[in-house]
């Protein structure tokens, strides 16, 4: 069940690295590179996080978890993008937004996800 919170940590985690990074200020042409890099920052902090958890007694480190990670990152700027967008376009673009979120949640959560977690 640990899992479960991996998302949205992860995603918090890239809104306040991308927040850090100057999302709040920049021009909306320099945007794409720091979301990229917020995203890229919280998924190696997801891949150090398993690698340390190859060191802990008890614990395995996970593939998965790292994808989750990363589909959590994902949602958390494009969350920031969707504050961010400008009024001209801004339906549109939050309509690609949710679109593209709700299939990363549709995948993460896919059928492997609860044979993974609530076995069948």
């Amino acid at each position: 069940m640990g899992n479960l919170f991996h998302a949205p940590l992860y995603g918090v985690l890239a809104f306040l690295w991308a927040g850090g990074l100057g999302a709040w200020r920049e021009v909306p042409r320099r945007l794409p590179l720091i979301f990229r890099l917020a995203v890229s920052i919280s998924v190696l902090w997801g891949i150090l996080d398993e690698w340390h958890q190859s060191f802990v007694p008890g614990r395995d480190p996970d593939v998965f978890d790292v994808l989750t990670d990363f589909q959590g990152a994902i949602l958390g700027v494009l969350v920031l993008g969707f504050i961010k967008a400008p009024r001209e376009g801004a339906a549109r673009r939050a309509r690609q937004s949710i679109a593209l979120a709700m299939g990363i949640l549709a995948t993460s959560l896919g059928p492997p996800f609860f044979q993974r977690y609530f076995g069948s």
